[in-house]
Parts: structure tokens; C-alpha cells; sequence
């Protein structure tokens, strides 16, 4: 009568024995499997077509924005200010909100505007809209600059009653950065 259960504890030994092996043997080769196959995310992107068009698009446009700001400075240098405006209106144009483009086409325009009354008009929408992008909190040197210019535009021109929305857009700039 003993030998029964001594034989089923056995045996039983030896079923939990041997599922135990098969659990880790296969653990170990799935492990083995996902290590073998396993590529970093930057090597997939890097392989990944879409990925390259897209990175190719973002050096392009990182190459003609600081072409656009370098071309830019050189004609103001020379006194170029028309086609140093329209480089950087261009580099403006591939990139929104950088702050170095918005500030150097609202000096050149400030400058026209105290000379030629007709650029009074874009000289304050474009300070207007600079002040949109640049905080007062993270640039505040570029940002007492805009109030100057924004300040002699309106002893210069005057505020324009033709366009209403410049008046309610600077209301709004000033309730964003106070």
C-alpha cells in the first residue's frame, strides 16, 4: 500500500519536472527568437521610406531657412533692404514662429515706415504679428524692442482706423502677455 503513493508522487515528480523544463526551454527559445530578430527603432526608421522623405523634406527646409536668414543678413549688410526683406520673408515663411526672421523684417519695415509714411501699415501688422511669437517671458530684450518700434510706428503713422482687426489683435497681444 505504500509503494502506491510513493509511485504517484514519482510520478508526479517527474510530469512537473518535465513541464517545467519544456516551459523554460521554450522561455528561452522565444527569447532567443524575439533577441535574433530584434532591430532598433532608429535602424526601422532609418530603413522606413516615408522616414527618409520626411527627414530629406525637414533638411531642406532647415538648409533654405538658414540660406534665406544668411542671404538675408548679407543684403542688409549692403543695404539691400528691399531683398533683405523678401529673404527674410521667405525664411518667415518656412518657419512661422522662429523669432530671428520676424525681428529683422520688423526692423527693416519700422526703419521704411519712419521714412515713407506708406509702409506705416505693414510696418504695424508685421510688429504686431511679431509680438504674437515672441513672449515676453523667454525673449524679453527682442520683446521691449517690438513696444519701441510698436510705440514710434504709432507716434509716426498714427493708429490705423482703416483696419479695425489691428486694434482688437493688439488688444489681444497685450492680454496674452501680461
Amino acid at each position: 500500500m505504500k509503494e502506491r503513493p510513493t509511485r504517484a508522487l514519482i510520478f508526479g515528480m517527474v510530469v512537473f519536472s518535465i513541464g517545467t523544463f519544456l516551459f523554460l526551454f521554450s522561455r528561452y527559445q522565444y527569447q532567443k527568437a524575439a533577441s535574433e530578430n530584434y532591430r532598433p527603432m532608429e535602424e526601422i526608421e532609418q530603413s522606413d521610406e516615408t522616414f527618409l522623405l520626411q527627414r530629406r523634406k525637414e533638411e531642406i527646409m532647415e538648409n533654405s531657412f538658414s540660406t534665406s536668414i544668411e542671404l538675408g543678413e548679407e543684403y542688409e549688410k549692403q543695404s539691400l533692404l528691399g531683398i533683405a526683406s523678401d529673404k527674410y520673408f521667405d525664411a518667415k515663411s518656412i518657419y512661422p514662429t522662429a523669432i530671428k526672421p520676424r525681428m529683422a523684417l520688423s526692423r527693416i519695415y519700422y526703419q521704411w515706415a519712419m521714412v515713407e509714411p506708406s509702409y506705416c501699415w505693414i510696418a504695424q501688422k508685421e510688429v504686431l504679428f511679431a509680438m504674437k511669437y515672441v513672449n515676453m517671458g523667454q525673449y524679453p530684450d527682442e520683446y521691449s524692442e517690438l513696444l519701441v518700434m510698436k510705440a514710434g510706428l504709432n507716434r509716426q503713422c498714427g493708429t490705423n482706423k482703416n483696419y479695425a482687426f489691428l486694434e482688437q489683435f493688439e488688444n489681444e497681444m497685450i492680454e496674452e502677455n501680461k
